[in-house]
């Protein structure tokens, strides 16, 4: 349709009319393919590698035994605000019941309690804290993703004054919300379906980053159960017969509930300073009071990948393609220099051949020290064409030819990227990560120096 549009519409040029159009297009390539004069890009301020800080942050928390609980701690002054992240394995869970540990997160906190209705819960969670959010988290031990270690998070906050109210609301949510008003229940999983629904079409990029991952990681195959298209299709089913599936929903989400929340499958992640953990530490049994005393056994799950090689279509006229690799499956190592190609692929390969020359809305890369390399285009006008230009980034980079000036702008570029400002919550969860993935300070500084 569009090529017979764009015919009818070159039919009735004239011959001046056609060549202008030819001159204009060359004159605007030509353009997009010149490079700035060095003396106007000398105009340029800029700073040097000798004004970045030469060592790298690294955030820790610590271990600890409080009152019989597994605390993680990370130390910091938060204005006597605490910040609590409650982590219960997931490897408890049969893998059926993954995508339903992922609809309780997403009903725990919108569904009645045993002393609160929803209504009442929500103004009593924002009326003493800072809100509590649940959700899956996911950490791989030494960035290796045979080693993934899923988890189903509960985050809060609110004052040191407040955490007695705090933890007795996290208790309350976690372990006496009802699943029995089955029109509340219907609702939820309806709205939250639509809402997925209206995401893949709204925005093809979450459903094309979320499918590509589940081809070359088993983190990201776990993904794709939890908020991916398979997770889609698991909604799916459940609303094309609520009433009749109603009763097994909630048995099923009653089940995941006491696999998952079980003393011994709990860690407390605690942000505050020493004063603070002080004075909440004889309140951490209002935590755990109400959860379950089984001992708890990790399942084997099945994570075996497949690439697929697949497009979903929709009724947009624009793509969303990504397409790359897992770079430890072909024998390389990460090193901070990655990050520095990844820069330059994204800013001078991709954006300049997708974004700027062939007219979609973005073009660039994204590389983690997991393994996980890929090149994608937003809202992108063309298929083929794209994928040829990923094909074609390995020679890209065989010819490419910098100044050390250029060079110096890339690796200012990439520690910036590094070197992002972190709040208190962002700290204590690197701190975390890094607890859970076993990374210390010298894999930061080793990546900086690269």
């Amino acid at each position: 349709a569009v090529k017979a549009k764009l015919k009818a519409y070159k039919d009735k040029l004239s011959t001046e009319e056609l060549n202008r159009l030819v001159a204009d297009t060359k004159a605007l390539t030509d353009y997009q393919e010149s490079k700035d004069a060095p003396e106007d890009i000398a105009k340029i301020p800029c700073i040097s590698l000798s004004d970045i800080n030469k060592k790298a942050d690294y955030y820790s928390a610590e271990l600890k035994q409080i009152n019989n609980h597994n605390v993680l701690y990370y130390k910091d002054f938060t204005n006597d605000i605490v910040y609590v992240k409650l982590f219960f394995d997931m490897r408890v869970l049969p893998q059926d019941m993954i995508p339903y540990a992922s609809l309780l997160s997403s009903l725990l906190g919108s569904m009645d309690t045993k002393n609160y209705s929803y209504i009442e819960l929500n103004k009593t969670v924002s009326n003493h804290t800072g809100g509590i959010q649940t959700s899956l988290g996911k950490f791989l031990e030494n960035l290796d993703d045979s080693k993934l270690i899923p988890k189903f998070v509960v985050s809060s906050k609110a004052t040191v004054k407040e955490t007695e109210n705090l933890f007795t609301l996290n208790d309350e949510i976690i372990c006496n919300t009802s699943f029995t008003d089955t029109t509340r229940l219907k609702n939820l999983i309806t709205r939250l379906y639509a809402q997925l629904q209206a995401q893949f079409n709204r925005e093809g990029a979450s459903l094309a980053s979320s499918r590509y991952g589940s081809y070359i990681s088993k983190s990201g195959l776990y993904s794709e159960y939890t908020s991916g298209y398979e997770y889609y299709l698991f909604l799916s089913n459940l609303v094309k017969d609520l009433d009749k599936n109603a009763g097994k929903i909630i048995e099923q989400l009653n089940t995941v509930s006491n696999l998952i929340f079980r003393k011994d499958n709990l860690i407390i992640g605690l942000a505050c300073s020493d004063d603070n953990l002080k004075t909440i530490s004889p309140q951490l049994h209002l935590l755990s009071d109400l959860l379950q005393n089984q001992t708890s056994s990790y399942k084997t799950w099945d994570l075996t990948l497949k690439n697929k090689n697949e497009g979903f279509t929709t009724s947009s006229k624009v793509q969303y393609v990504y397409g790359g690799y897992n770079y430890r499956y072909l024998g390389y190592t990460y090193s901070g220099t990655m990050q520095v190609m990844n820069k330059i692929i994204s800013r001078d390969w991709l954006n300049q051949e997708i974004r700027i020359k062939g007219g979609a809305y973005g073009g660039y890369s994204s590389l983690s020290p997991t393994g996980f390399f890929v090149m994608a285009s937003y809202r992108d006008p063309n298929l083929s064409e794209t994928v040829n230009k990923f094909k074609q980034t390995a020679d890209f980079l065989k010819n490419l030819e910098l100044t050390d000036k250029e060079l110096t702008q890339f690796i200012i570029g990439t520690i910036s990227d590094l070197d992002q400002p972190k709040n208190i919550s962002a700290k204590s969860g690197t701190a975390f990560n890094n607890y859970f993935a076993k990374l210390d300070a010298s894999f930061y500084q080793k990546e900086r120096d690269a």
